[in-house]
């Protein structure tokens, strides 16, 4: 197969599925077969409504390379030169995002660097694990709390429980906060973070 689809905004608020050349994957990459994308709240809906998400930022459409999708997961179809650590039939997940210019995982497939890759049980659903890229840019917010003393024996506030909230919630018990306090009108939201 020579060809996949692949989504591309072509301007604010116009998707659409292109059929485009299957990526190859080079030195040190993996081509993976994406089996799982979450939809990040912040950049692709920027992408999507035409707001840059940055001060200065500029959004030219189509917007390719680049992205929708970049928190995924998926399974290892082809190995690039010099990557010993993973395997075709691996199955992955992306936890790191360097932010070079790629198209993103709304696609069959997808080249990625095999070290921002961590190799995953095939028995993970792709809801568990897709958005593990986003645990760890919140987790890099907690790094430097705790180095500034402001996590472990604290009383920590989370306000908004979507899946960062979430994320930000089981990070601070998880970094040693006394006391975890969630802040959301929605209250499923509340309940769920309970359970979390």
């Amino acid at each position: 197969m020579s060809t996949m689809r692949q989504l591309i905004i072509e301007a604010p608020g116009k998707p659409v599925w292109r059929e485009v050349p299957r990526p190859v994957p080079g030195e040190g990459e993996i081509l993976m077969e994406v089996r799982g994308v979450t939809t990040c709240p912040h950049w692709d809906l920027h992408i999507m409504e035409g707001e840059p998400m940055f001060p200065g930022q500029q959004l030219n459409y189509p917007y390719l390379p680049g992205q929708p999708g970049h928190e995924a997961m998926g399974v290892v179809a082809a190995v690039g030169p010099g990557v010993t650590c993973l395997r075709e039939g691996d199955a992955v997940v992306a936890w790191r995002d360097t932010g070079q210019p790629r198209p993103g995982f709304y696609a069959q497939f997808n080249t990625f660097a095999a070290v921002d890759l961590l190799k995953i049980s095939p028995s993970l659903r792709p809801v568990q694990v897709a958005s593990l890229e986003l645990a760890m840019c919140v987790e890099v917010s907690f790094q430097r709390l705790a180095e500034m003393g402001g996590v472990k024996g604290r009383r920590v506030g989370v306000a908004g429980l979507g899946p960062g909230g979430l994320v930000a919630l089981q990070l601070a018990r998880a970094h040693g906060a006394a006391t975890v306090v969630g802040i959301d009108p929605v209250p499923a939201r509340r309940e769920l973070a309970m359970r979390l």
